[in-house]
């Protein structure tokens, strides 16, 4: 238990070293085996600073177990998506800047390189809906039952999903490298994405 909330702790570092997230946005959780229960941040704490004994332990129906804080503001969506995917042990919640303005100016991130292609293949989106309410939750839990790993949240930021905390940032950090490379290279005039062939070859290589 005490291995699962350090990893937390380092997944929320990770991701505010590599600006996706603030002080102040962002969430992650990860499942507690053998229960409907997650660990997942607080609100209101300084992200960096929050430690261990921030964490708050909970149900998937909203019952605090353990905490001294209140949960993130986005504990529903969260919970849709464990609940809806048992393969699901991991999430991530985050604001990649490049991510959320290529989708804010209309542009969809393209298969550029393998990663991508392999991410975009899991890659869904969902218009605005506000945030922590239960119609966010119900539209990304929708969109990962349909076998998404990841979903753009218009106006808002990415939802990241994996069977460990490792794969869920890794996600989110793979989106915004992507995102960056496509802004630069529509910057420069000249951009060459794989073929449509080539997609579906590292798909079928990766999953076979």
């Amino acid at each position: 238990m005490e291995k699962l909330k350090e990893k937390l702790i380092s997944g929320l570092n990770t991701l505010h070293l590599k600006g996706l997230i603030t002080g102040i946005e962002g969430n992650i959780s990860v499942r507690i085996a053998g229960f409907d229960q997650m660990w997942i941040t607080p609100s209101g704490p300084y992200k960096p600073w929050i430690k261990e004994e921030d964490l708050i332990r909970m149900k998937f129906d909203g019952e605090v177990v353990e905490g001294r804080h209140k949960p993130s503001i986005e504990w529903k969506m969260h919970a849709e998506i464990y609940k809806r995917r048992n393969d699901v042990n991991a999430i991530v919640h985050a604001h990649n800047p490049f991510t959320l303005g290529l989708t804010l100016a209309g542009v969809n991130l393209e298969p550029i390189t393998a990663e991508a292609a392999l991410i975009i293949d899991k890659l869904g989106k969902v218009a605005f809906a506000y945030p922590g309410s239960e119609e966010l939750a119900k539209k990304v839990g929708e969109e990962f039952e349909k076998g998404k790993n990841a979903v753009i949240l218009e106006n808002h930021g990415v939802v990241c999903s994996g069977t460990t905390l490792e794969e869920a940032l890794s996600i989110a950090e793979v989106l915004e490298e992507v995102a960056i490379a496509l802004f630069v290279s529509k910057m420069l005039g000249n951009l060459k994405k794989l073929s449509d062939q080539e997609v579906k070859e590292v798909i079928r290589m990766f999953h076979r």
